[in-house]
């Protein structure tokens, strides 16, 4: 006995189906594949960024601890680093900002990539040169 399958209509309409299902099929996994794809590229250049972001503060942040050395070293210097990198960009300046050497305000500027960092540290010295205060922060200049 023969199984009547005439619904599924002739062979070339039976391979017209096919062709359409394997085509809508290929597209669907081509769109599920383009969009892990993009959401690990996405993943990826985030953990960069903040990646970069942390390095840059750490950048500012040594050029603090450059300055501290420096004003231990001599209470009196108004000498920051400067400009330093290739890849990078660090800059530090020291100012009096209180009455003599009593008050030194310290400015760190970095810049790694596209990701910038400014940090201030205002310190307190006294009549010997220890630091009897101190206050930092970053800041949005």
């Amino acid at each position: 006995m023969k199984l009547n399958v005439s619904f599924l209509g002739t062979e070339r309409e039976k391979g017209a189906i096919a062709l359409t299902t394997m085509m809508v099929l290929t597209l669907v996994i081509t769109i599920i594949s383009l969009s892990i794809g993009g959401m690990a590229i996405l993943r990826t250049t985030t953990s960069q960024t903040g990646s970069e972001s942390t390095e840059s503060f750490y950048l500012s942040e040594s050029g603090n601890q450059d300055a501290l050395l420096k004003i231990a070293r001599d209470k009196t210097t108004t000498k920051g680093l400067g400009e330093v990198g290739i890849n990078s960009y660090l800059e530090v300046g020291i100012e009096n900002t209180g009455g003599g050497n009593q008050e030194k305000t310290i400015s760190s500027n970095s810049s790694l990539k596209n990701q910038y960092n400014s940090l201030r540290l205002i310190i307190g010295l006294d009549d010997n040169g220890k630091i009897t205060s101190y206050n930092w922060g970053k800041t949005t200049e």
